[in-house]
This record gives structure tokens, sequence and C-alpha cells, in this order.
């Protein structure tokens, strides 16, 4: 109990200080690239918008800090001879592993309720803050704005053209919506010079709206017939309509991830559901590096104990490790393959420390 408080206790020690220091480091370049870089902005935009910045940062440096700090630690422990001590009072390394992994999993458990609680929303006001002031773009404007929605008991697919659409009022101008057949026949179209989203978000009034059918007729030459009305005012039902206007606009978090791609599917299109789902694999993958980077290291450096040479290189290979491991995940989403496979690569890190620690038993116990 006592040796399990030490370690953490120092690893915790590391992990604030080179967290803090590499948080520091990150906004004091951005600080100088803002000023350098961005014309018609005072001291005190970039200020604020650092300001806006730093939590958020903060917790999106966590994954190599953990691992920097864990190579601090070891060095401590080595450097002082404390390494040397565990072994005399037959401490065995399946303690010390058990103990660093515990330590990671505090990491992330701590970061994730920070990111959630906290970091996403200041990192939303960041990035709307720095389009607003530096690149003069309105993030409450949302202009030209193509997206698919998927109709309520049907399998027809329904595409939506936004022109302009003001968040603060939740109205806009020019709506166009088209929906077509699985062979992509238009079936109707409806258009409105002006739209308002109300208190149920999944309805939407329209005003001065045109509305298109397309019906086919058997009964004569024409295949199809057009059909055109016009009406001065509708209410439709479009769940979903808000959510995907607004999709890429915002950070989103785990719980709103989870909602869209458990509660909001049946109002989803199949692809918008699968590229929420690979987001949220993404984000529990980050938080699973902050568990990883402390074994990972820690197994590497006690297997090479006997080869001083390669132990302390050893110890600096988690993070290229992570990094290829990152490019192949997102080579195989932009594959669109089965959301399973896009595990595999941590999924074999996790047998590698397996496979290690393993080796390690055999050697030592």
């Amino acid at each position: 109990m006592v040796l399990k408080k030490y370690i953490i206790k120092r690893y915790f020690y590391y992990l604030l200080l080179i967290n803090v220091s590499v948080t520091f480091l990150f906004n004091f370049i951005e600080f100088f690239e803002k000023v350098a870089r961005v014309k018609d902005a005072s001291l005190k935009l970039i200020l604020q918008f650092i300001a806006l910045n730093i939590v958020p940062s903060f917790f999106d440096s966590v994954n190599i800090s953990c691992w920097l700090a864990t190579i601090m630690l070891l060095k401590e422990l080595f450097e002082q001879n404390e390494w040397e001590i565990f072994k005399i009072l037959n401490i065995n390394y399946k303690k010390i592993f058990n103990i660093f992994f515990i330590a990671g999993l505090i990491t992330a458990i701590s970061a994730l309720i920070g990111k959630e609680l906290v970091s996403n929303n200041l990192q939303n006001i960041s990035n709307k803050f720095k389009f607003k002031n530096f690149k003069k773009v309105n993030f409450e404007i949302i202009t030209n704005k193509w997206f698919e929605i998927k109709p309520q008991n049907s399998d027809d697919k329904m595409f939506c053209y936004v022109p302009y659409f003001y968040t603060k009022t939740k109205s806009g101008n020019n709506l166009l919506i088209i929906k077509m057949s699985d062979n992509f026949g238009i079936k109707k179209i409806t258009s409105a010079k002006k739209f308002k989203v109300g208190r149920d978000k999944n309805k939407i009034e329209l005003r001065e709206c045109n509305i298109t059918y397309s019906v086919k007729n058997e009964n004569k030459e024409k295949s199809e017939e057009i059909f055109n009305v016009k009406e001065e005012s509708k209410i439709i039902n479009m769940p979903g309509f808000t959510s995907r206007l607004k999709a890429k606009k915002q950070a989103l978090s785990i719980k709103s991830l989870l909602k869209n791609i458990f509660i909001q599917r049946k109002y989803l299109p199949h692809n918008i559901w699968l590229e929420l789902l690979y987001e949220f694999i993404k984000k529990i993958l980050l938080f699973l590096q902050i568990i990883l980077y402390p074994i990972l290291t820690l197994s590497l450096f006690i297997f090479f104990e006997n080869k001083k040479i390669y132990q302390w290189s050893a110890v600096f290979a988690p993070f290229p490790i992570m990094m290829l491991s990152d490019l192949i995940v997102n080579f195989l989403i932009k594959l669109h393959i089965n959301p399973i496979f896009i595990i595999s690569p941590y999924f074999l890190i996790v047998l590698l420390i397996l496979l290690i620690r393993k080796m390690i038993e055999k050697k030592y116990l």
C-alpha cells in the first residue's frame, strides 16, 4: 500500500509538471503565431483567445504527458537505486505493473471527466471566438449547407439545402428539400422562402412554401405527372434537422455522440451514423492511450533490463507505436470498414503488452 501511494504520487507529480509545461509551451507558440499572422487583432483579443484555449490544450496534452511522466519516474527510480531496492525487498514486477496500470486508469478517468464537463465547452467557445475575431466568420450564421436526412417510415433519400440559417433566432431563408427514390428519381421538392425551427426541434415551420410532387400514373401515356402546390404556412416533422445542420460546427462530447448513435439512429442516414460511430471510437481510443502508455513503457523498460543499451531506447518506442496506430485507424476509417476492425491496432498493442509481461514473468519468477 505504501509502495502504491509512493509510485502514484511521484507519477502524478511528473504528469502535472510535464502537462503544465507542454500546455504553456503550446500556448506560448500559439500566442506569437497569432501575433505574427493575424491582422487587425488587438493584443487583448489574442490574450483572451489564449485564456480560453488553456484548459482544452491542457487536456489535449495528457496523452503525451503520461508517457513522458512514466519515463521520468522510471529514470528517478533507476538513478536513486530504488529499482534495485525493489529486487532486494522481493517486490515482483507484476505488482509494479499493476500500480502503473492503476495510475494510467486514474489519469484516463480524470481526463474523461475533465473533457466532458469543462474542456469541450471551452473548446467550442474558443473556436467561435477564433472564427469571429480572427477569421471574421460568424459562427452563429450557417450558409450554403447541404446535408442528408433520413425520412421516417421510408427507404427514400432526402437532401436539404440551407442557404442561410441564424442559430440565435433558429430561422433561415430559401430552404430546399429534395426527396428521391432509391434510383435517385425525384419524388418531391419542397421550397420555402422562410423557415423556423420550433420549440420541438423535430418540427419546422415553413412560410411561403412551394411543393412539387412527381406521381406515377399507369393509366396515361406519361409515366409521371407533376403536381404543384403553394401554401402560406406549413409545419413539417423532420427529426435530426438541427443536429445535421450544426454538424462539424462544434466538438461533440462522448455523451452527445452516444445520444446520436443510439437514440437518434433511426433519424440518421447510415453513412452519417457510421461517421459518428467512428468519431466515438477515436475518442475512446485516445483515452485508452492514456492507460496503455505507462504499462507499455514499463513493460519495454523491464524487458530490456539486462541490455542497458536498448533499455533507455525502448522507453521511447511507445510514442511512435501510438502514432502509427492512429494513422492506421484513420486509414481504416477512410476505407469505411466494419467498426470492429478499427480497434485492431490497439488490440495488437494490448497483445504485445500481455506477451511481454508473460515473458518477464517466466524470466524473473
